[in-house]
């Protein structure tokens, strides 16, 4: 693998409706077979922040912030 290539398109057109889509492509360079390209592929597909993004129910509990306790 000598080069990735990521494009990364955002289509926020639904937003307020609570969608957000974003679109990426990906090429890997390189002396790879396409099984080699596919192996790669597929490990994308379960990095954790993709799954944070795509799976995973997240919530935010914000909290004032007391006097004193900034550092």
């Amino acid at each position: 693998l000598d080069t990735v290539i990521a494009e990364v398109e955002r289509d926020d057109s639904q937003e307020r409706q609570g969608k957000y889509l974003l679109t990426v492509k990906l090429s890997f360079e390189g002396a790879l077979s396409d099984d080699e390209k596919q192996k790669i592929h597929d490990a994308v597909l379960k990095c954790p922040i993709h799954k944070l993004m795509t799976q995973v129910e997240i919530t935010i509990n914000q909290l004032p912030l007391e006097a004193g306790s900034a550092t």
